[in-house]
């Protein structure tokens, strides 16, 4: 996983993953892998399974508080918590 594109000084969350940390500066954030077509804000190139936009983080403009929309087949395990694909976004905190 790495990121695509300067971070700026407010950041909104963090991000750790296995490779490191990411800031995240923007309220909406595309996280998938790279194609040519694909507009995204992280990517996992390792990961073949997820789809080109796998997830959108949405921050909702409340303190900790964002969502999550899955548009692949596979969950994602946010804070320990195991949220699986949805047609609707499923709101979290983040800690």
């Amino acid at each position: 996983v790495f990121w695509i594109g300067e971070p700026s000084s407010s950041p909104l969350a963090v991000i750790h993953g296995p490779t490191g940390t990411f800031v995240v500066t923007k309220s909406n954030i595309i996280i998938g892998r790279d194609t040519t077509d694909s507009d995204i804000d992280l990517t996992s190139q390792e990961a073949n399974f997820h789809s080109s936009s796998y997830m959108v983080l949405s921050y909702t403009g409340h303190p900790n508080r964002w969502g999550v929309q899955l548009n692949g087949n596979i969950g994602v395990i946010i804070n320990k918590k195991l949220y699986q694909p949805t047609t609707v976004p499923q709101y979290f905190p983040f800690r």
